[in-house]
């Protein structure tokens, strides 16, 4: 049996930049997973699940190149995108409750103060300048307040879902993984970068490289659950509602 107050969805760099036409970083493959995305959000709302919803937020100044190494313009893969304060950083309506906090990764926020904010919120959007957003001397891209809020709420089941398979997705999943905790991927709310594309990618360079991601993932404990399945999961533990 399922705990509410220990299952936690994690979604995914579901933003304009990747999930909307005109995006610098969007795949037409990602309207086949919208409507999945905003039946999950809704339905783990209803039932008072937090959604952390990790979110690139880009500056493409020198001061943050070191943590933005992601991007070409300091020799990464990926052209500028999700500029901070642009509509390109915003998420899409079907992954953005009504109530939620942004967390940027420059916010100096106590401990203390954390404690208090975050129990009482559906949502909270922890905003990344690099491909992982867990925080150490390696990543500086990512967020150091993510530890905290994962010390806090202690989540033990994790359902992710997001863009892209072979980025974003695996290098966020794996390090929960790590911490093991028990991951599920939601399949048809998740979609490769290089499905029709041999351009990028984490391993060879080729439009499979999204089973491959899915593989590892496997390969380190990730079970694997359908958006029918998971919204079943919720009702049959927790009731309809």
């Amino acid at each position: 049996m399922f705990d509410t107050d220990k299952m936690m969805c994690v979604d995914i760099d579901t933003i304009k930049a990747c999930m909307n036409r005109g995006g610098l970083l969007y795949k037409p493959e990602v309207e086949s997973i919208k409507s999945n995305l905003a039946s999950i959000t809704q339905s783990v709302a209803n039932y008072g699940i937090k959604i952390l919803s990790l979110s690139d937020s880009h500056y493409g100044d020198k001061k943050h190149a070191l943590a933005e190494s992601e991007l070409k313009i300091n020799g990464g893969s990926f052209d500028l995108h999700a500029i901070v304060g642009t509509e390109e950083a915003e998420k899409i309506p079907e992954t953005l409750l009504n109530e939620y906090i942004s967390i940027p990764t420059d916010l100096i926020i106590g401990y203390d103060n954390l404690q208090k904010m975050i129990p009482n919120v559906k949502q909270i959007v922890v905003e990344k300048q690099a491909i992982c957003a867990f925080y150490d001397k390696s990543n500086i891209g990512g967020n150091p307040v993510l530890y905290q809020i994962l010390d806090i709420l202690e989540p033990q089941d994790i359902f992710v879902y997001g863009v892209y398979t072979e980025y974003c997705v695996l290098e966020n999943t794996m390090p929960f993984l790590v911490m093991g905790k028990n991951v599920w991927i939601i399949r048809d709310a998740i979609v490769p970068y290089n499905i029709n594309s041999g351009m990028g990618g984490v391993y060879l360079n080729f439009p499979d490289d999204g089973d491959r991601a899915l593989a590892d993932m496997a390969n380190m404990g990730a079970r694997f659950i359908t958006t029918e399945d998971f919204l079943r999961l919720l009702i049959n533990n927790f009731g309809s509602l």
